[in-house]
């Protein structure tokens, strides 16, 4: 009987330890002050951003051309976009226009990840790393009017990420989100990692 108690006392030990484990690392990025993340809807421009970036996902099929990287004298390989939503230039745009404001919409389609074809849409898988060391981003909305309001950003850095306690470094940037047609779009965005 001591032994049945013994281990029942060692497992309700781990089992909160595990717990935390597992959830801290199912957890791909963590986003605080939930309001202001949720009102400007910073996850979903993030989503697009990262395709624009080498981080995001597009599903594509195995048919690809050739086509000259710019700014440099090789050529990449473009896949062909199977994704309904982003299948054509025209429908991209109309995603990137839920989130970026015309002007910006144009910057990043002039990185050339995507380029169209007689009709068809291809895109440079391209792939970087990110920031091993970001930890979280807090957001607050720190000046609004009818038509313009600037988010504050501050990210966390981990700058001693292999020992314990952690210690951190913090980035602040400021984003501007635009009232056209009704929704706010970011005038311009960077990816936190």
């Amino acid at each position: 009987m001591k032994k049945i108690l013994i281990y029942f006392l060692v497992l309700s030990m781990l089992l909160p330890i595990t717990t935390i484990d597992v959830k801290a690392e199912s957890e791909e990025l963590y986003y605080s002050s939930s309001e202001a993340v949720e009102e400007t809807n910073v996850k979903s421009a993030y989503e697009m951003l990262k395709i624009f970036n080498g981080l995001g996902f597009v599903k594509c099929s195995t048919k690809y051309i050739k086509a000259k990287t710019p700014g440099s004298k090789y050529k990449s390989y473009y896949y062909r976009v199977t994704e309904k939503k982003y299948n054509t230039m025209k429908k991209l745009k109309k995603q990137l226009r839920k989130y970026f404001t015309s002007s910006y919409t144009s910057k990043l389609l002039k990185k050339k990840m995507f380029i169209q074809k007689k009709g068809k849409l291809y895109f440079a898988a391209g792939e970087r790393g990110s920031d091993i060391s970001y930890e979280k981003t807090n957001y607050t909305i720190v000046d609004r009017t009818a038509k313009k309001r600037t988010i504050k950003a501050v990210s966390y850095y981990w700058k001693n990420y292999d020992q314990y306690p952690k210690k951190y470094t913090t980035k602040t940037e400021y984003y501007v989100q635009k009232k056209v047609g009704g929704k706010w779009v970011f005038n311009e965005i960077t990816l936190p990692y």
